[in-house]
């Protein structure tokens, strides 16, 4: 949401995206971490996948008709 201002950190932190079917995916990516009294602010702020520092070390594609993500490992995920 633009002109709302959060604080809280960057943290490294282990992801998994869990799959309907086939295998769940693992990665370690950062993560923008509100402060506890922050949650005020947040209130239903969505929460983002970044490409950069995240989703680059994946696979994927939307299918925005069925509103499907899907994923797997990208041949050099070990990073």
């Amino acid at each position: 949401m633009r002109g709302v201002f959060v604080h809280g950190r960057l943290s490294r932190l282990t992801l998994t995206l869990l799959a309907d079917a086939g295998e769940d995916a693992t990665i370690q990516t950062t993560a923008f971490v509100p402060e506890p009294d922050e949650a005020e602010h947040w209130g239903d702020m969505p929460c983002i996948l970044g490409l950069y520092g995240c989703l680059e070390r994946m696979r994927f594609a939307v299918d925005p008709y069925t509103e499907r993500f899907y994923f797997g490992l990208a041949a050099d995920s070990t990073s």
